[in-house]
C-alpha cells in the first residue's frame, strides 16, 4: 500500500472468511495506530468495537455519535 492519509472503506470484510477478515483488521489497526485515518462502513459488530468513533445511521440520519476509547494491547499490534 502507498502509505494514504486517510483510508475509506465500505464493507472491506464482507466475503472474506474469518481467518482473512482478522487478518485484514489486524493490518487497519496497525495503519491506525501509524496514523492513518481510518473511516468505514461496516454492519460487522467486531470491526464497531475496534472503532474510536462510531456515527450509527438510519434512513440517512444520525441516530448514534459515540467515542470510545481502544482498548490498550500494550503497544502497537
Amino acid at each position: 500500500m502507498h502509505e494514504p492519509d486517510l483510508l475509506l472503506l465500505d464493507e472491506a470484510t464482507a466475503g472474506l472468511d474469518e481467518s482473512s477478515a482478522d487478518a485484514f483488521n489486524t493490518m487497519l489497526d496497525r495503519l491506525s495506530y501509524a496514523g492513518v485515518t481510518v473511516v468505514a462502513a461496516t454492519h460487522t459488530p467486531e470491526e464497531v468495537r475496534r472503532a474510536t468513533r462510531v456515527i450509527a445511521l438510519r434512513d440517512g440520519k444520525v441516530t448514534a455519535d459515540e467515542s470510545a476509547e481502544r482498548e490498550s494491547s500494550g503497544g502497537t499490534p
